[in-house]
């Protein structure tokens, strides 16, 4: 890796995943900025940064690649955010592919395949907290009272959803995990902080459920609720709401942190369609049940039947 920094010009061999400082380097020997063809430069004036290198086109140990005339080359290229600053996150990057033997005909830019765990982890984590962890919310908050529908209907059908969606962000906060490890780096970006909380906040809701104080048969004594129910509805409730709100922003934030990396479109953009078609349904289910709690969706879904027809009271 070729870096200009007001250290000036050094390369660095890369042999391991740390701060770029602690790297061995080799520092380059700059020619005059006014020279007529400088071949080593680092230079940065009015906000703006030159550099210029040289080296072999044939790789001179096994840590160089061979750079073959005639044909492209992958370059990849990282700036900002400033001058002396190597260990912060580049504020723009990106990978073109040149002929450097031949710049005539300019450069191509390259689209980063997605590997198998990022893949994995989008199609997870998209469905999970953009689809099946947000409907089972808020089926659990508006069709309690759907008329004619049988005792317990939202509740099955909310824990059906929430144990899908539960297992699949766990597996996708794993994929998560590995991608990172292997191809990218920890804890770069929002999205990972997010993602870690909500992931351990959805992760505690069904140990939380388990745990609660169940009503006697009968309900509770003079209508009240005992302390413990309480601190149980106003945990999984707040905390499960915060978690469901945060996870369906994290899943758009995940599409176009893919999107800013230069991932191929699809990478980033099928995830982000099931994320937004999540959305969407979502937020017209919370208005439909509002305005008109007895629709016809919520009445199928929880099997309500019509008044005079053997119906249960909710």
């Amino acid at each position: 890796i070729f870096a200009c920094s007001g250290e000036g010009l050094r390369r660095f061999w890369v042999t391991d995943r740390r701060n770029p400082e602690e790297f061995a380097t080799t520092v380059i020997q700059q020619d005059a900025a006014d020279a007529a063809t400088p071949q080593n430069l680092c230079l940065f004036e009015d906000g703006k940064g030159r550099m210029t290198f040289t080296r072999t086109l044939a790789a001179g140990s096994s840590t160089e690649r061979e750079i073959v005339p005639g044909a492209p080359q992958a370059i990849i290229w990282a700036r900002g955010p400033g001058e002396t600053d190597l260990t912060s996150r580049h504020a723009t990057r990106g990978e073109v592919s040149l002929d450097l033997t031949d710049v005539s005909g300019g450069v191509s830019e390259v689209k980063v395949t997605g590997q198998w765990t990022l893949w994995l982890h989008l199609l997870l984590m998209a469905p999970a907290w953009g689809v099946l962890l947000p409907l089972g919310a808020a089926i659990a908050n508006r069709t309690k009272a759907v008329d004619g529908a049988p005792p317990g209907a939202w509740f099955k059908l909310h824990k059906a959803l929430q144990r899908v969606g539960w297992m699949l962000q766990l597996c996708g906060f794993v994929l998560a995990y590995a991608h990172c490890d292997k191809y990218s780096a920890h804890w770069q970006h929002p999205h990972t902080y997010i993602g870690l909380a909500v992931v351990v906040v959805g992760g505690l809701q069904p140990v939380n459920a388990i745990l609660r104080p169940h009503p006697p048969p009968g309900g509770w004594p003079a209508g009240k609720k005992p302390v413990g129910r309480l601190l149980f509805e106003a945990w999984h409730k707040g905390f499960g709401w915060a978690a469901v709100l945060l996870g369906m922003v994290n899943v758009v934030l995940g599409a176009l942190l893919a999107r800013e990396l230069d991932f191929t479109t699809v990478t980033w953009a099928v995830p982000l369609a099931i994320g937004c078609t999540g959305i969407t349904a979502f937020v017209l289910f919370m208005l439909l049940g509002l305005v008109a709690p007895n629709n016809a969706m919520n009445k199928a879904l929880t099997g309500a039947k019509p008044k005079g027809k053997d119906a249960q009271p909710a």
